[in-house]
């Protein structure tokens, strides 16, 4: 959205989006990574070390040139994604039973 105002003339309001993105992004990299896991990773559900799932927002901040995602995060996904490829490859998210019920309907109702 920042990028938006911006090209459309509303600075303003485009500096306010990025600091506020810029904001998301820190609190997210100390609460969405599971840092002391081997290898680290992003986790589906804060504070759990065992969820995780593909970070498909990633591609929109490099396909878009926007820079607002660290490099350190493309690293550490990298880093992780080969040790849960499976069969036909990596799925798309894990949380453990207990944690999976409120995300239960979002898949099957695809």
């Amino acid at each position: 959205m920042a990028s938006i105002a911006n090209r459309t003339g509303h600075s303003a309001t485009g500096a306010n989006y990025s600091s506020i993105a810029h904001d998301y992004i820190s609190k997210w990299q100390t609460l969405g990574f599971a840092l002391d896991a081997s290898p680290p990773h992003a986790t589906l559900s804060y504070g759990q070390t065992a969820s995780w799932g593909l970070l498909y927002n990633l591609f929109m901040d490099r396909e878009l040139g926007l820079g607002l995602v660290p490099q350190k995060v493309y690293d550490i996904q990298d880093a992780w994604y080969p040790t849960v490829f499976e069969k036909y490859g990596v799925v798309s998210f894990y949380c453990p039973p207990l944690l999976f019920g409120p995300y239960s309907p979002f898949p099957s109702s695809g």
